[in-house]
């Protein structure tokens, strides 16, 4: 099926889509009083950030992709959030092309992810400078006694040159 312009496509599909129950929101956009502390935040805190799409929502299973970091008060920020449809390297294409517009094109100096191959693949092409990690989830989750875990914590911060990040 084709159509003359971008609008006639538009109007079909939307008649479509709530024909059969749903509907299409097309350039919807929501600027929160909020963004431009978390812009602050993201340039002075950008140095490690970890994306996690670990999360799922409940019903439909979609990955949540979270975008986390620290503050000098060791407390979570959230830089971005989306619930995508897969995790495969298309959508991890346009989850980090959006994140960086987000930011002002500005990439993290080191990202800590899960082990999804189509998530390495996509940060190893786009954010070139950017140091990926997959050792977190590992240190996290491999060690059941305290100690184990903090020589591995410290091992971790050492092997990517974060002893100093206070």
């Amino acid at each position: 099926m084709e159509f003359n312009n971008e609008e006639v496509a538009s109007e079909f599909y939307n008649e479509y889509a709530s024909a059969i129950g749903f509907n299409i929101r097309k350039h919807a956009s929501h600027k929160d009083i909020n963004d431009g502390q978390m812009m602050a935040n993201y340039m002075n805190f950008t140095d490690v950030i970890c994306s996690d799409t670990t999360y799922m929502k409940n019903k439909e299973r979609r990955p949540c992709a979270l975008f986390l970091g620290l503050n000098y008060h060791k407390q979570i920020m959230v830089f971005g959030a989306a619930l995508l449809y897969d995790e495969i390297v298309q959508t991890f294409m346009c989850l980090f092309d959006t994140f960086a517009r987000g930011m002002s094109g500005r990439d993290p100096e080191t990202i800590l992810t899960d082990q999804d191959a189509a998530m390495a693949k996509v940060l190893a092409e786009k954010w070139l400078k950017t140091c990926h990690n997959l050792d977190f989830n590992s240190c996290i989750y491999d060690y059941e006694e305290e100690d184990d875990f903090i020589d591995a914590w410290h091992e971790m911060l050492e092997k990517y040159n974060l002893q100093n990040n206070d």
